[in-house]
Formats: structure tokens, C-alpha cells, sequence
């Protein structure tokens, strides 16, 4: 037994030793497993960058073909825009024949609508420039319908002074307005700065002043505006009467016109001839053209309208309009200079009325006319139912006048006011002129 245990003793040494190298040949042999573990980690992170990589050009792959679509969507819409161009322009062609057989239709039964391009050229019209674009706005589109028609045209709002107050009006051509149509109280629809404004017009001849002019000289119709119909002062062209024939021969004009019935476009011609009231002009007009205002070259005052073409197409004609506003301005006194009391308001028979005071039958002294709808028109001193000294005028659109009067005209030192109390003009006053 001692002897057994002392050799046991004896071999330990040698057995731990071996242990030892036991231990180190294990560990030597752990540590190509950690640098495959750290290898395998490695490639792990490589593999999730390519799918990193692969997810990124996937995401810009996706990208492309979103802006693809988007640009695909853009192309289809443009596509969709052109379609929708080449139809309107289809719809146009086909407006523009049956508006051709319509004038050829109408000129058989009346020539005097014949209307006449005479300026051989791709776009015989201009465009609204801003040359004319402060008289452009007064220009209207007009369509008159009957039983039995459609008349479609061109007129304008023009203002001109009777005595010391306005008369706002619309012109156009007696063949466009008739008399006929007049008389049976029809509506005419009226579109004005450049059809943003659109009015609907009773032609009831107990309530404005409405007066055609047929004749071998005139072919006019003039409509009274009134207050309640809400367009503002600034919308009307003013008229320089009685234009020096001599000087105006040959001048350039040009016209503002609704050609076709369809946008509002300029033509520009010479003046060559006058004979009385009728003149002829070489700018371009057609079916839709009649009853334009006509100015000269560089001019916002307008000197005649626009009538009809010849037979042939070789000229076109207009009218002088200052004979028709002369005898408007006749007609309009008559019914201002004549009145009567009734129930305390002295009124006249073009409707306005006064309240104030008054002797011999009429306002004499301090007193207000107002317009036929309730509207203040001048508040001041009367005589004889005439502005006479001090006194305040009011126009439509908020504007007014404080000044001096003589014989209903104004004479002396007087200001024009905008509707907010800002001074418009100041000036001096001989007969109504500054």
C-alpha cells in the first residue's frame, strides 16, 4: 500500500505537467475558432452591407421609376391638352364656316352687313395692346335675340356733356338694335371689360331714352345708361364733337372691334374719304364688326362708328357721330327744361325730381335734384330750375364736384373729389370748361 502510494506520488509531477500541456495544445486549438467566429462575423457585415448596397440602388431603382411614372402622367395630361387644343380648334373651323355661310346668307337679304378683310395678310387683327387698353374696356360685345334670330355685334359706352350734366349711353348700329326690337321691349345682352362684366338690358322705352337713327346718312341706335344698371364713369369714352374734315384725310385709325363674336381684337386702316357724315376707312372688320367705335391713330376720343363694308369688299364705312349727339342733346333738354309739381317734388319728364325750395312753379332757391331712382344729384342754389352759385354735384360712381355755377354751367374756382375725399382736380372754370 505505502509502497503503491509513494509511486502514485512520484507520477504526479509528470501528470501535471501533462495537463499543462493539455491546456495550452486547447487553447491553441480555441483560437483558430475565434478567428473563424471573427471571420464569419465579418462576412456577415459584408453581406449586410450588399444588401445595404442592394436595398439603396433598389430604393434609387424605385426613384427612377416613380419619376418615370410622374413624367409618363405629365406626357398623358399633355397629350390630353393637345387633344383637347386640336378639338377646339376643330370646334373654331367648324364656327367659322358656319359663320361665313351665315354672312353669306345675311348679305343676300341685307347689305348692309357686308363686312370685308382688306388687308391680305395671315392675321388680318391685333391683338389688345396696351396702347388701347384704357378704351378697350368701353367696347361691348352685344347679342340681341328675337323670335326669330340671333343678331350678334359690336357697340360701345360713351359720355358727352348736356349742359353742365353727363348723358351716359350706349351706341351701336341701327341694324344691330333695330327699331323694331325697340318697340317690342326686347333684352339685349351686353359684355364689357373684356367680358368680365356682363349685363342683361330691358329695352323699355318708358324708363331710358333710346333713339335709332336709319336713314341714307345714319345707322345708329343710341340706349340711355342709367345709374341702376352699376357701370361706373370710368368705363365710358368721351367724344370730341365736330372733327376739321380736312385734316383728318388719310389720317390712321384703328378700331376695336368683336370680329366674329368672339374675342375682342384691334384692326388699324387709313381714312381716305368723307362725304357728310359718312366716311370710308381700309381697316379691317367682319360679321360681328358693326357698331365699333372709331378712333384715331394715338387718340382715346372717339370720332365715329363703324358700319359696313361694300358690295364689292373693297372698302369698308363709317359714321361721324357728333350730328347723332347733337340732336341727342336737343332731345334731352327738352325733357330736362320741362317739369311739373306733384305731391311736393317738382319732377322732370326725364324722371330726376327736386325738393327745395321754389317760386313761380319752379326750384328757385336752395334745394336737391336727385336721380329717378332716390339718388342725390345736386344739392345748391336754383334758379328757374337751373344750377346757379354755390353747389355740390354727385356723379354714379362716387365722385363729386363742389364749385361754382352760372347758368347751369360751371364758372369759377371748383374741385373734383374722389368718392373718398382725395382731391381728383382743382381748377378754374369758364362755361363748364377748366
Amino acid at each position: 500500500m505505502g509502497a503503491c502510494y509513494q509511486n502514485e506520488q512520484k507520477k504526479s509531477p509528470g501528470t501535471i505537467k501533462e495537463n499543462k500541456e493539455i491546456n495550452i495544445e486547447v487553447e491553441e486549438n480555441n483560437k483558430p475558432t475565434k478567428k473563424k467566429e471573427s471571420l464569419k462575423e465579418d462576412n456577415n457585415i459584408k453581406e449586410s452591407s450588399k444588401k445595404n448596397n442592394e436595398t439603396k440602388e433598389a430604393l434609387k431603382e424605385d426613384t427612377k421609376t416613380k419619376e418615370a411614372l410622374k413624367e409618363d402622367t405629365k406626357i398623358k395630361e399633355a397629350l390630353k391638352e393637345d387633344t383637347k387644343i386640336k378639338e377646339t380648334l376643330q370646334e373654331d373651323t367648324k364656327i367659322k364656316e358656319i359663320i361665313q355661310t351665315d354672312v353669306m346668307k345675311v348679305d343676300i337679304k341685307d347689305n348692309r352687313v357686308n363686312e370685308c378683310i382688306l388687308q391680305k395678310k395671315e392675321n388680318p387683327f391685333e391683338k389688345i395692346d396696351r396702347q388701347i387698353i384704357t378704351v378697350a374696356k368701353s367696347v361691348c360685345k352685344l347679342k340681341v335675340e328675337t323670335e326669330t334670330e340671333t343678331i350678334i355685334g359690336t357697340g360701345f359706352l360713351l359720355n358727352f356733356m348736356i349742359d353742365q350734366e353727363p348723358f351716359y349711353c350706349l351706341m351701336s348700329n341701327d341694324h344691330i338694335i333695330r327699331k323694331d326690337i325697340i318697340n317690342k321691349n326686347n333684352i339685349i345682352y351686353i359684355s364689357y371689360d373684356n367680358e368680365y362684366k356682363v349685363i342683361n338690358m330691358k329695352l323699355d322705352q318708358t324708363k331710358r331714352y333710346i333713339k335709332s337713327f336709319k336713314d341714307e346718312d345714319l345707322d345708329v341706335t343710341v340706349i340711355e345708361i342709367l345709374e341702376e344698371d352699376n357701370i361706373f364713369r370710368d368705363y365710358f369714352l368721351w367724344n370730341n364733337l365736330e372733327t376739321d374734315n380736312n385734316k383728318i384725310i388719310n389720317s390712321e385709325i384703328y378700331i376695336p372691334q368683336y370680329a366674329q363674336g368672339k374675342d375682342l381684337v384691334n384692326a388699324r386702316g387709313k381714312l381716305i374719304k368723307i362725304n357728310k357724315y359718312e366716311f370710308t376707312h381700309l381697316a379691317n372688320t367682319e360679321y360681328g364688326s358693326s357698331g365699333s367705335p372709331i378712333f384715331l391713330e394715338n387718340s382715346i376720343n372717339v370720332i365715329g362708328i363703324h358700319k359696313q363694308g361694300n358690295k364689292n369688299k373693297t372698302e369698308n364705312y363709317g359714321e361721324f357721330i357728333y350730328p347723332v349727339i347733337n340732336i341727342i342733346k336737343e332731345d334731352i333738354k327738352k325733357k330736362r327744361d320741362k317739369g311739373k309739381y306733384i305731391n311736393g317734388k317738382y319732377i322732370w319728364e326725364d324722371g330726376k325730381y327736386y325738393i327745395g325750395e321754389y317760386k313761380n312753379n319752379k326750384p328757385n332757391g336752395k334745394g336737391k335734384k336727385y336721380y329717378s331712382n332716390g339718388n342725390i344729384l345736386y344739392e345748391g342754389n336754383f334758379i328757374n330750375g337751373i344750377f346757379e352759385g354755390n353747389g355740390k354735384y354727385y356723379y354714379y360712381d362716387g365722385l363729386y364736384f363742389i364749385g361754382e355755377y352760372k347758368n347751369g354751367l360751371r364758372n369759377g374756382k371748383g374741385i373734383l373729389y374722389y368718392k373718398n375725399g382725395n382731391i381728383c382736380l382743382n381748377g378754374e372754370y369758364i362755361n363748364g370748361k377748366s
